[in-house]
């Protein structure tokens, strides 16, 4: 069974393992694939049950990976990533798991929200640069 890229409009297949084909992973800043693989259990793309904080991480990566300046389409599926991203961050807390996207500089929902109206407007910049992790591909399936 093909599994593909999760980057919004790619279809290349990669081993179910990767979260990404190589030029989306590489797209991202060092901060964003650190983040996936701290969040990241071996075994989740077998099981399909990757954590809250897995997903949180995962959908911020997908609106990353995927954006394109001047799509518009393409720029509203981002957000819906990013707000998909922002409600798994909601469980993993209601659940006493921590907020995941501190890591990547979103401690509160007010730098979520700047993040969203960032994108609105077609220009999403990087975060702070975190400690480094590792640089790999993991999946959630």
């Amino acid at each position: 069974m093909p599994h593909f890229c999760h980057a919004i409009g790619c279809n290349v297949d990669v081993p179910a393992s990767m979260l990404f084909c190589r030029p989306h992973w590489w797209s991202l800043d060092k901060m964003v694939r650190d983040a996936v693989w701290a969040e990241y259990r071996k075994g989740q793309e077998i099981s399909k049950r990757p954590s809250a904080r897995y997903m949180a991480v995962q959908k911020y990566a997908v609106a990353r990976a995927s954006f394109k300046a001047g799509d518009e389409a393409r720029k509203q599926q981002c957000i819906d990533a990013l707000e998909q991203s922002f409600r798994w961050a909601g469980i993993a807390l209601s659940r006493g798991e921590g907020n995941p996207l501190i890591q990547l500089g979103y401690p509160t929902t007010k730098e979520m929200e700047l993040e969203l109206r960032m994108f609105a407007e077609g220009k999403p910049e990087p975060g702070p640069e975190p400690a480094p992790v590792s640089d790999a591909l993991p999946d959630g399936g």
